[in-house]
């Protein structure tokens, strides 16, 4: 059980790291900045308690804050995120799966665990970007913004989950 959170500290400050150091200069054609940290919280196991969920997806939103200088926006999302990571996650699992299910390619299949990662980071910039700008009254730079760092990250994830070590 130590080892596990040992390791799950580990990969929390890693992504919080690489975020705010190298994942927060690379903006494609000022609308698409990857936001690679939300593949920590997406990563729970199914029988995580959701309070857990909460406690590290408001954690790392607030870090991001510090970091990005949006006082609110991401751990507000980010705990969205948390509250809504079970109910997504049972989407695209079958019922008689286990609680110590860790969503991957290899548990899901490509399709599920694609459209797990993809909804999941949708709904998770529509409530950043949102927040951000608290206004529709640019809806098509919203719409831009939404998408391009929906499958910006979204390919990231994928990538980073070739390299992820399961405890």
């Amino acid at each position: 059980m130590i080892v596990s959170f040992l390791r799950r500290l580990f990969f929390f400050a890693l992504l919080l790291l690489v975020q705010a150091f190298i994942l927060n200069q690379v903006n494609i054609l000022g609308y698409a900045t990857p936001m690679l940290f939300v593949f920590f919280l997406l990563m729970f196991s199914r029988g995580s308690s959701r309070l857990s969920l909460l406690f590290w997806g408001f954690v790392m939103g607030f870090l991001m804050d510090l970091f990005t200088n949006t006082p609110g926006v991401g751990a507000a999302s980010c705990t969205l995120l948390g509250m809504i990571q079970p109910v997504l996650l049972n989407l695209f699992v079958p019922r008689e799966s286990p609680d110590d299910l860790e969503p991957s390619i290899k548990q899901q299949g490509w399709a599920k665990f694609s459209g797990y990662l993809l909804l999941s980071t949708f709904l998770f910039y529509i409530s950043y970007y949102l927040l951000l700008a608290f206004s529709l009254a640019h809806l098509e730079d919203l719409v831009i913004n939404v998408v391009g760092g929906t499958l910006f990250t979204f390919v990231l994830m994928l990538g980073l989950n070739s390299l992820y070590i399961r405890s």
